[in-house]
């Protein structure tokens, strides 16, 4: 064999080697598992193929608390939230009860229902110019509130008809507002759209001797949702 013929065997067999090689080191890669830039899903090498698909929830209670005092018309420009004012025009005589009312509605979607505490000051409800002169909390379970003796302050709740099947009281009677947080309302389950309301009185008694002054106390209300 010539030296040209050996030379065309030999490049005959390196472009024989190229060809065969071809399939391996040009042309598309071997597609991986899942979705290829295109969307496309083909078997890999070794016959298997998958996807993902993710699965999403969101748990998002819903829960609102609106609080109506009797009087909120008449805060004008002052620094109260809402307002109840005892006895007439906002006035006590010694030896006279004054009363005032506030609207507690809960509105809550979770099935759990709801809880609602109140709870006042520790000062009391006492006098602003003279913190010592106070109105004693009433004693608790209280059936008849007193129109004689000792200055007392305390409250009651009632509930509305609309929300009897839902709401349930933690005491029918009078009370005295504690500066810890009491349960005062439950709800058993999810409230409808309109809420759940009941009413929460708040009443004083002034002894003949009570100082003269302007009495107050904050009461916080607070709904959280039952777990």
């Amino acid at each position: 064999m010539s030296k040209t013929t050996k030379a065309l065997a030999a490049l005959g067999v390196v472009a024989g080697l190229g060809v065969a090689a071809l399939p391996i080191g040009v042309g598309a890669a071997p597609v991986v598992d899942g979705d290829t830039a295109s969307g496309d899903n083909s078997a890999t090498a070794d016959g298997n193929v998958s996807d993902t698909v993710t699965v999403r929830t969101e748990i998002k209670p819903t829960l609102t608390l609106e609080v109506t005092g009797v009087n909120d018309a008449a805060i004008g420009s002052g620094s109260e939230r809402h307002l109840v004012l005892l006895g007439t025009n906002g006035e006590l005589q010694n030896g006279g009860n004054g009363s005032g009312t506030a609207t507690v509605k809960v509105t809550t979607n979770h099935l759990g229902g709801y809880k609602v505490n109140m709870n006042g000051e520790t000062t009391g409800f006492n006098g602003q110019t003279n913190a010592d002169q106070k109105f004693a909390p009433i004693a608790d379970n209280t059936a008849a509130f007193p129109t004689t003796g000792a200055s007392v302050f305390g409250y009651k709740t009632t509930k509305d008809a609309a929300s009897a099947t839902n709401v349930t009281l933690a005491n029918d009677n009078w009370n005295g507002v504690k500066d810890a947080a009491t349960l005062i309302a439950t709800g058993a389950n999810a409230t409808t759209a309109a809420g759940d309301e009941f009413t929460i009185t708040f009443q004083a008694h002034a002894s003949e001797s009570q100082a003269a002054d302007v009495y107050d106390e904050v009461v916080t209300i607070t709904a959280t949702t039952n777990i």
